[in-house]
């Protein structure tokens, strides 16, 4: 979307106009109403630059700030996320990664775009970091009425910040609709797969696995000009090997399947928890209209950027050993 990586197929509309071109003329076309906070904390910040210059200079290069009203304006970012003002003379060595993304949360919001990118925002932090950055995207979206487009491979995560989410294997979207139901009931078998690879809290809660047939790769079957999935699938049949299937209604979202599948049961520990949704939309927010639009040749395909929703392998701390006594 912002032309960081070239576009395959398809095109990309924001706020009712197509983008197209590289970065330098998406920028144009978008002006000051988009913004990224990529993924890596450590590398997004100049470490030579102070935090004061980071996060003003988008404030001098647009709105041409300069001196003691710079210095109040960026005071007043760092204390929307949740930094001391005093941060702004400390270079971002002095910072964990958690205070670094909410450095780059401050710089994001500091022109009031319409819509912030989250590029695997929270993906290196640790489980507490991650839990408050969470919660301070959802704050700032409510507060500042900012659309976001959240990319990541937790559904758990993902729900908590998003109304809709769209499923998206090896460049093609395989499933989309309401962040409650997708997360909730999925339909598509690599959406189930996502939501099997979430860490639940109960290790007895009777967690559906994959079997080891839907774990197992079949020799010779590709996604060339298929579904995506078909390797992998446990209900795949012969079609899905050869004709890439579309994205139809289907309970209520949007999938990209030939067989006809309900939704997964919810997980046992989850079935007694309200089915709460949060608002769509609120007069106090003003929402960006982003499209990503398929080519006509390949109707499901999206493959202007490459968002991976593959789940990552968690790995468990190990456990500290007690030294064994010495032999008498």
């Amino acid at each position: 979307m912002l032309g960081l990586a070239p576009s395959a197929a398809g095109t990309i509309s924001f706020d009712g106009r197509a983008l197209s071109g590289d970065a330098s003329s998406r920028s144009r076309q978008t002006g000051n109403n988009v913004q990224i906070v990529f993924q890596n904390p450590y590398g997004s910040l100049n470490p030579a630059h102070t935090i004061g210059s980071a996060v003003g200079e988008p404030l001098r290069a647009h709105r041409r700030l300069t001196g003691d009203e710079l210095e109040r304006e960026v005071a007043r970012l760092l204390a929307r996320v949740g930094l001391d003002p005093t941060a702004a003379s400390r270079r971002p060595l002095a910072f964990s990664g958690g205070q670094r993304q909410r450095i780059a949360l401050a710089r994001a919001i500091a022109l009031e775009p319409q819509l912030i990118i989250y590029d695997e925002a929270v993906s290196a932090l640790d489980m507490s970091s991650r839990g408050t950055i969470i919660n301070l995207i959802s704050r700032l979206q409510r507060e500042h009425g900012i659309a976001g487009l959240f990319i990541g491979h937790d559904l758990d995560i993902v729900r908590h910040v998003s109304d809709r989410i769209a499923v998206i294997c090896r460049g093609m979207i395989v499933e989309t609709g309401p962040a409650v139901d997708i997360s909730d009931e999925p339909v598509h078998p690599y959406t189930q797969r996502l939501v099997d690879a979430i860490l639940r809290p109960d290790p007895g809660a009777g967690i559906t696995r994959r079997t080891e047939d839907g774990r197992s790769r079949r020799e010779g079957v590709t996604a060339d000009g298929g579904c995506p999935f078909v390797d992998v699938c446990p209900i795949r049949v012969d079609i899905c090997a050869t004709v890439r299937p579309a994205l139809r209604e289907r309970e209520g979202r949007k999938v990209a399947c030939h067989v006809e599948t309900s939704p997964a049961p919810r997980p046992m520990e989850r079935a007694s928890r309200p089915r709460s949704r949060r608002p769509v939309c609120s007069p106090a927010w003003r929402w960006a209209e982003v499209a990503l639009r398929p080519s006509s040749s390949e109707p499901t395909t999206c493959t202007a950027s490459t968002i991976s929703t593959m789940p990552t392998e968690r790995r468990s701390t190990p456990a500290s050993r007690t030294p064994s006594p010495s032999p008498a």
